[in-house]
């Protein structure tokens, strides 16, 4: 590949550099810009605050340019790139046209729109420049895999799609157990309760959980309610045995008995 000389760039870009580089200073000491004690009460140092509207907008432009053109780069990142590298050109052209017109027109203060505008810059470039290099670091996410042709056999630990019936000869799950004959499904909460409640003798929560493949606190309740349930049916086989009693059977039951040596009765 040939290479290119970049010693015409570097011609090109010295004047635009010095142009841009004091439209920038020139619009921030416009814009209360300046020199600031930077470490009162520690040191001496002094610093003109105005360098930083030059070095944050053109910088980002050029690094965001330079991320856009990097084929390297994952797509994502490319296009936010692309999106503030414009937006940086845009800025910074608004900010020179600004500067000329109002040094042209003799104004030594900008008016309070401009100010805002010009002072948020500094918090603006940081935020931006945060936000693509976590771009670029993170990368793209890794693409779905594409779905196999029929017929090709799934890599071993693959789970099958719901629905899939199982191969011959392969052993069920212990979470959906086919359920014996004459079972109902864990799903059929009524038909549970009327079989468990026709059994001699209850299973405990754990093995009842085990049998349809649920939890220990699914066995416990599903035991809860079958116990209720039977109180319910020997409560109304008592309400039935009481209806159907005859109305001269309490007043019999109610007699003393009494023996043949304590009958009162004349012979």
């Amino acid at each position: 590949m040939r290479r290119t000389s970049t010693w015409p760039l570097a011609v090109l870009s010295a004047p635009a550099f010095v142009a841009v580089w004091s439209g920038w200073v020139g619009l921030g000491r416009m814009t209360g810009f300046g020199e600031v004690d930077l470490l009162p009460g520690l040191a001496d140092v002094r610093v003109d605050t105005c360098i930083t509207l030059p070095i944050g907008a053109e910088v980002l432009g050029v690094l965001a340019a330079r991320v856009w053109l990097d084929p390297n780069v994952g797509p994502r990142a490319r296009r936010f790139a692309f999106r503030l590298l414009w937006s940086a050109a845009l800025y910074g052209s608004a900010g020179q046209a600004a500067y000329h017109l109002m040094a042209a027109a003799g104004w030594e203060r900008a008016p309070w729109p401009v100010t805002l505008v010009v002072s948020v810059l500094p918090v603006g470039v940081i935020m931006l420049g945060l936000i693509l290099f976590h771009l670029i670091r993170i990368g793209e996410p890794e693409p779905a895999p594409a779905p196999a042709p029929a017929g090709t056999p799934a890599p071993a630990g693959t789970p099958a799609p719901a629905g899939t019936p199982a191969p011959a000869g392969a052993p069920r799950r212990k979470a959906d157990p086919v359920p014996e004959q004459g079972q109902p499904s864990a799903d059929d909460r009524p038909g549970l309760i009327n079989w468990l409640s026709g059994l001699e003798s209850l299973p405990t929560d754990r093995a009842l959980g085990a049998r349809f493949g649920r939890s220990r606190t699914w066995g416990a309740t599903l035991l809860r309610e079958v116990a209720q349930a039977r109180q319910d049916q020997a409560g109304d086989h008592n309400g039935e045995d009481r209806a159907g009693a005859e109305p001269g059977d309490s007043a019999v039951a109610a007699q003393p008995v009494f023996g043949p040596e304590q009958s009162s009765v004349p012979a």
